[in-house]
């Protein structure tokens, strides 16, 4: 008799298989009852064990022993196979073909009704929220310090593919917060959170940091990362951090992340820290601040002339005084900057999503088909594709790209984009803010000014301590024609920082109301706010040729906001919203020909959106080509039906709208 006979005919084989199934069995279903219960690790680890050990304990009880109905009994070697046993040979594979359905049935379960939602890489899917950590210094002074490591730390763990970070603006919310982990993970929508303290002495940096399964709201890691307070160290507790929440998380970080989080932006403590309190400066976007924010950023460079981030973050700053001012200047030192900074570090997300903001500016409200224009773009879409390469996720990118497509006319796809990101960041205000400016300027579909309304207001309930956001309603509500809820969002802009925007805004609003006066004194106070911005001079000469009795400073105003579109043309000579506006200036200084044809340039280049009819309207309207103006209104109304009350208020055309009831 063989030796494979043998261990059949004593039921060694068939007690190995029915063990091995119904081990495989009690594992599946206690793994699914120890996590329903919050066992500890061990319990699972301890049954394993226990699993294993009983596996040759069972093959030698086999061998020795039969179970009969007299009991247990010694096996010898006459006794035939299975006989006399109380399991013979059938009963044991029925036993066995028992268990492996029901292996079957539980394994079905597990993939296809209890199963985690699974990524596009067949991973389980997991949202991280990064909540704001907690300044535990004892010193408000090192709260920007505290915010910055929570920023870096939250772009590092953004760059792992295998799993979502929620955006940083949508978690600042839940800074010194009393909800509850779960409560705070269903309004987010995520299934883990991480939390974390900061604490630093004057050489000495503690960091605290945990990371909880939002349901059952269970620990899953936790550490205390106590060192010397370097730069080094600082960036390196954050790789270590990101790299045991990957391991927490049971994710495999690809040789491109390791690397990524190995990076060491700057070993300059000083200038780490002067780029902490830049960015919180900048975070505020309040006019006082903008400054002392280049001045921390141009701090960090000095202190490390190689902090790529730094310069980008000057540029981004510069980038946002230039739209707030129009001084050509701060649109050159912004081009320097970025450039700096993609010359040291072109692997960075914020040099690239900086270049993209810059290549926009330069071609800003261009919707030509220009070579010019053209190429400004592409290097626009350019750099924000090297940034998606580098980390396709950042909610920042995907803001930028939708400004880009908007700025190229490509409307749709811009929607598409920011209404995508803007489902999966409800709470993300700069989301908002771009879907404000794509409907207000871009979109020309039914409603836009309601949608852009919409929007606006969703940035004041998010951040009502934006004067742009109090500004951006204003202007929405005015193209809505509902006048005092537009002054009182002006009013409360000009309440929290006294700005070009609100002053000029207000101004408009007097001046269609007859106020010119009042009109006249908003628009000299954004002269003072603004000098180098052409459109607060050509308002403050409408509101004073209106006035009347001050032809020469009305002339020296219009000429002066002419030489100031002039150069803004430098930056982007496509601009038709300059264009327009430039045309305007020299048709009330008697230039005719030029007047008209800069109109005309315009109104192609604007893809005769109605803003652009308008104004070409009140250029003809200048030289008495009634005909031609009313042509140009009745289309502008067409295509908007906004415009009417706008032509209906307007003092240049009152006369002639109520003539022909436009």
């Amino acid at each position: 008799m063989s030796f494979y006979t043998e261990l059949k005919r004593r039921g060694v084989l068939q007690a190995g298989i029915a063990y091995t199934v119904l081990m495989w069995l009690l594992i599946q279903v206690a793994d699914i009852l120890l996590s329903a219960f919050d066992a500890p690790a061990v319990a699972m680890q301890g049954l394993i064990v226990l699993s294993l050990a009983g596996f040759p304990i069972t093959l030698i009880l086999a061998w020795v022993f039969d179970l009969t109905p007299q009991g247990i009994q010694k096996t010898g070697a006459d006794t035939p196979a299975a006989a006399g046993t109380l399991f013979p040979g059938k009963s044991v594979n029925y036993a066995i073909i028992g268990f492996l359905a029901a292996a079957v049935v539980l394994f079905a379960l597990d993939k296809f009704l209890w199963q985690t939602s699974l990524d596009t890489d067949g991973n389980p899917e997991i949202t991280l929220a990064v909540l704001p950590f907690d300044n535990m210094s004892g010193d408000e002074a090192n709260q920007p310090f505290t915010t910055g490591i929570h920023d870096d730390l939250l772009t590092q763990l953004s760059r792992i593919r295998a799993f979502k970070t929620i955006s940083r603006t949508s978690v600042l919310q839940y800074e010194d917060t009393l909800l509850a982990i779960p409560d705070i993970a269903d309004q987010l929508g995520a299934t883990t959170i991480l939390e974390g303290s900061v604490q630093r002495s004057e050489n000495r940096i503690r960091i605290n940091a945990q990371l909880i399964e939002a349901k059952p709201d269970t620990h899953l890691w936790a550490e205390t990362y106590d060192r010397q307070l370097t730069a080094a160290n600082i960036f390196a507790i954050q790789s270590e951090i990101s790299r045991s929440i990957a391991n927490a998380l049971k994710m495999t970080l690809s040789p491109t992340e390791q690397a990524t989080l190995d990076q060491v932006p700057t070993r300059s403590l000083a200038a780490y820290d002067a780029y902490t309190q830049a960015r919180a400066k900048a975070d505020s976007t309040a006019g006082g601040d903008l400054e002392e924010a280049v001045l921390q950023y141009m701090e960090a460079t000095r202190l490390d002339p190689g902090f790529a981030a730094a310069w980008a973050g000057l540029c981004e700053v510069r980038l946002f005084q230039y739209r707030k001012n129009s001084d050509n200047l701060l649109f050159q030192s912004a081009e320097s900057a970025c450039k700096k900074a993609l010359d040291l570090d072109s692997n960075r997300v914020e040099v690239h999503i900086a270049l993209a903001n810059l290549y926009r500016t330069n071609g800003d409200y261009s919707q030509a088909e220009a070579s010019l224009q053209q190429a400004q773009f592409a290097k626009a879409e350019q750099a924000l594709e090297n940034a998606l390469d580098l980390d396709d996720r950042m909610v920042d990118t995907r803001i930028e790209l939708g400004l880009v497509y908007a700025s190229q006319g490509r409307v749709q796809e811009a929607e598409s984009e920011l209404l995508k990101i803007a489902e999966a960041n409800p709470d993300d205000w700069a989301i908002q803010a771009a879907l404000f400016s794509l409907y207000y300027e871009y979109s020309d579909q039914n409603e836009h000014y309601e949608k852009a309304a919409h929007h606006a207001e969703n940035v004041t309930l998010l951040r009502p301590d934006l004067a742009s956001a109090w500004n951006n309603l204003g202007s929405a509500k005015y193209m809505l024609s509902q006048y005092g809820n537009a002054a009182n969002a002006w009013q409360k802009s000009m309440e929290i920082e006294p700005n070009r925007t609100g002053y000029t805004n207000s101004g408009l609003a007097y001046y269609n109301a007859g106020q010119y006066k009042k009109a006249a004194q908003m628009q000299r106070r954004a002269t003072e706010l603004a000098p180098n911005d052409h459109r607060v001079w050509g308002r403050l000469a409408d509101a004073i040729r209106l006035e009347g009795g001050q032809e020469a400073l009305t002339l020296e105003y219009y000429q002066k906001a002419n030489d100031l579109a002039g150069k803004q043309l430098l930056i982007n000579e496509q601009d038709w919203r300059t264009i327009q506006m430039q045309a305007l200036y020299i048709a009330h200084s008697g230039q005719k020909e030029d007047a008209i044809a800069l109109a005309e340039k315009a109104m192609t280049l604007a893809d005769r959106r109605p803003v652009s009819l308008f104004n070409a309207a009140l250029t003809y309207l200048e030289y008495g080509d009634i005909e031609t103006c009313l042509e140009l209104l009745r289309e502008s109304v067409a295509k908007d039906e906004s415009y009417r009350q706008l032509v209906a208020t307007d003092p240049d055309l009152v006369a002639i709208s109520a003539a022909e009831k436009l």
